[in-house]
């Protein structure tokens, strides 16, 4: 019996980056057989800009590599503005879950690339209207990520934390099962009333043929500044959630190692601030 499978994703092709994880999930189940359609938003992330060739309507559908995708609408936005922020993700959530109570096809399960949680939101809905039971994959841990970075000012953390903490509590706990990245994950889940039967450790992955180990070019290196002995490496999202300025304060500590370098390969709203802040620190 084929498995019949919902992804629900607030990001999904062609977006780029960490967006493009839910599309190798989503392929990756297709191979192996299941029927899979994926509901998500239109293509703006990281820029916030909608991708080239679409705008937004009420609903669109495209099938991309064989699989069916639905989108719902949102307000397109990813700067670093809380509250612009915060609206882009409420937006695709509610009307995820409208176009989902209308058009989502019968499926056996509900799969939410939970990052940022609030794709969790739709899931809920389904589950309510139509019994559709839920499981969640957790890729960044809410509410803690938003409340211990420094996305929000202090008065601003004290008014969501009760509100992104009930959210949180009702996923978690309506989910049938829950997928986490690290082992640490699954303490701090459980320990919001969710059975720790119910939490599995699924981490991240790499594309062997892609990410292996080879031999140092030397000519790479020089091009790109990256002659010390040692180099200590950041690659990901630029973002408000990463911590980079602890990175910033270790790089600053170590100035007097000749023998030690950093360096941060990716992208994100925080790229410019990155820049200034090491032209500042010299």
């Amino acid at each position: 019996m084929t498995l019949r499978v919902l992804m629900l994703s607030q990001w999904y092709d062609p977006e780029a980056g960490s967006a493009a994880q839910a599309g190798v999930i989503a392929r990756a189940l297709h191979r192996r057989g299941a029927h899979i359609e994926v509901l998500t938003g239109f293509p703006n992330y990281p820029s916030g800009q909608l991708a080239e060739g679409y705008r937004v309507r009420p609903y669109q559908r495209e099938v991309l590599d064989g699989i069916m995708v639905h989108r719902a609408p949102l307000w397109p936005n990813h700067d670093s503005a809380a509250l612009g922020r915060a609206v882009n993700y409420l937006s695709w959530a509610a009307g995820a879950a409208a176009v989902g109570s209308v058009k989502a096809p019968p499926v056996d399960a509900v799969l939410v690339h939970s990052t940022p949680a609030t794709a969790g939101l739709p899931a809920l809905a389904l589950r309510a209207g139509r019994r559709i039971p839920f499981v969640v994959q957790v890729q960044d841990l809410w509410p803690q990520t938003v409340l211990s970075s420094d996305f929000l000012t202090e008065g601003r953390r004290a008014r969501v934390e009760r509100p992104l903490n009930a959210m949180c509590d009702a996923i978690y706990r309506r989910a049938s099962a829950i997928a986490v990245t690290s082992p640490g994950m699954a303490p701090l889940i459980a320990s919001r009333g969710v059975p720790e039967h119910k939490i599995r450790l699924a981490a991240n992955w790499a594309d062997e043929s892609v990410f292996r180990p080879a031999p140092r070019n030397e000519s790479l290196a020089r091009r790109l500044g990256l002659t010390r002995p040692f180099t200590f490496m950041y690659a990901g999202n630029f973002g408000p959630y990463q911590g980079l300025d602890t990175l910033l304060d270790a790089a600053e500590r170590l100035r007097h190692r000749t023998d030690v370098g950093v360096a941060l390969v990716g992208g994100g709203v925080r790229e410019s601030w990155l820049r200034n802040e090491v032209a500042r620190r010299g």
